[in-house]
């Protein structure tokens, strides 16, 4: 199954790595490139500094480039998708409520893309969050 993670925070890191332990091929999406850099270069150390969590590091040193992988560039990875993981966070608003923004902007450039596919099979979106 090709599955798209949005969002490599805790949670979306996490649920990538172990998505691609299971054989799926995963693609962590995030719009921040000095995060994916850190994961690409499979070092714990530079993985820990975002995300630390024990034994991912290793999860991701084993599966990068063979069934996980990392990209900034959505458009380019949407094309035969079956699931999109949204794992963006949502940062509480001044009366408690939670800020959607994050999801809103992801969302319209997902549906955005996903009206231009070739591919016309349907795709689940998924919200994954704490």
């Amino acid at each position: 199954m090709k599955i798209i993670v949005a969002g490599t925070g805790f949670v979306g890191l996490t649920h990538a790595a172990v998505c691609s332990e299971y054989g799926h091929e995963v693609y962590a999406y995030d719009i921040d490139e000095r995060k994916l850099n850190a994961y690409r270069s499979a070092e714990a150390e530079k993985i820990n500094h975002y995300v630390n969590e024990p034994g991912l590091a290793d999860i991701i040193a084993e599966n990068k480039d063979r069934y996980l992988f990392f990209s900034s560039d959505l458009e380019s990875i949407i094309e035969g998708t079956d699931a999109i993981f949204l794992c963006l966070p949502t940062p509480p608003n001044v009366d408690g409520s939670s800020d959607l923004s994050f999801y809103f902007k992801a969302v319209d450039h997902i549906c955005t893309l996903l009206a231009k596919r070739e591919d016309t099979r349907r795709i689940v979106l998924i919200n994954k969050s704490t």
